[in-house]
């Protein structure tokens, strides 16, 4: 067996539209795990090389031209390298927890990457919870955690928090699972968990209603279709207006400018690149990560109450 040499090695699971596909439409973006590892690598000024796992050859292909001194399979079976210090799985949802459970049944890792969102399944994501061995470090991939709009906003709810109640209207075009999941995150990173109910399918459109910590939430899923104008708006001790489309995040209230502009579609396209930069440095031990590990994400209260793919 191959034992780890001095530079940092990296498992990616899955070549598919956020490992690989999603940077060859656009150079200038940082939307895949593969491109933003290999640009914060530089960065941060790592020895670091990429061990690509993917069935489709035509995607091995594309790989291989574009990152020559990188190595890619066709499944965990033909790697010999039997330690890794971070691996991400972003393969298929429905294949996530099985190849997440083999890769650490061969290979040394502590430290991992789920995409979200992770399963569509609770009794998936009930077995999964209890086989993850405690000393893993498990997180799932919720880049806009680690925007640095959104970690403005965290602050601004934060410094505000126990001035008075919180009442948030959410609204999803996009699966729940899928779009909506995203921004049901944010709300577990600025406030803390929810209790899920009055959880309604009509049409196979959901709405239900969150109550946390000192806030509720009020959610309405607009569409089936994937589109990027998902909006929530806060009320409150500060007003706070965030609207994907565009990428535009009002703040206003006591101590603040009537409005104040915040994010860009440059902060969405350079996305994974914020995420990558946090999770390498978490690899690293620099930091502690924004990243929320599996249990602290809304997935298995959705799963609960019968949200789906």
């Amino acid at each position: 067996m191959i034992e780890q040499s001095s530079s940092w090695n990296i498992l990616i699971v899955g070549l598919g539209n956020v490992g690989l596909g999603y940077d060859l439409k656009n150079e200038s973006s940082l939307l895949t795990h593969v491109k933003s590892i290999k640009k914060m690598a530089q960065l941060l000024k790592l020895n670091l090389v990429l061990h690509a796992i993917e069935p489709e050859v035509s995607k091995r292909i594309i790989f291989k031209s574009k990152y020559p001194n990188d190595h890619v399979y066709e499944s965990v079976n033909f790697v010999l390298l039997t330690k890794f210090d971070l691996a991400i799985i972003c393969c298929n949802t429905e294949l996530i927890v099985s190849t997440c459970l083999d890769v650490l049944s061969k290979f040394k890792i502590k430290k991992i990457l789920l995409e979200k969102p992770v399963t569509n399944k609770i009794t998936a994501f009930e077995n999964f919870a209890w086989q993850i061995d405690s000393n893993t470090e498990v997180l799932v991939g919720f880049p806009r955690r680690t925007l640095p709009s959104s970690y403005f906003i965290k602050e601004c709810i934060e410094s505000n928090f126990q001035s008075g109640e919180w009442e948030i209207s959410m609204e999803i075009y996009g699966d729940i699972l899928n779009i909506g999941i995203h921004f049901l995150d944010l709300i577990y990173y600025f406030y803390g968990s929810f209790d899920i109910s009055n959880f309604v399918k009509d049409c196979d459109l959901v709405t239900f209603k969150g109550v946390g910590n000192n806030f509720t939430l009020n959610v309405s899923q607009k569409s089936k279709v994937n589109e990027e104008k998902s909006n929530f708006y806060i009320k409150g001790p500060i007003q706070i207006s965030y609207e994907e489309a565009g990428r535009r995040i009002a703040i206003g209230g006591k101590g603040f400018y009537p409005q104040m502009l915040l994010g860009s579609k440059l902060e969405i396209e350079q996305m994974i690149g914020f995420e990558s930069m946090d999770y390498l440095n978490w690899m690293l031990n620099r930091n502690t990560s924004k990243l929320p590990s599996l249990f602290d994400t809304p997935l298995k209260e959705l799963l609960s109450k019968g949200a789906y793919l």
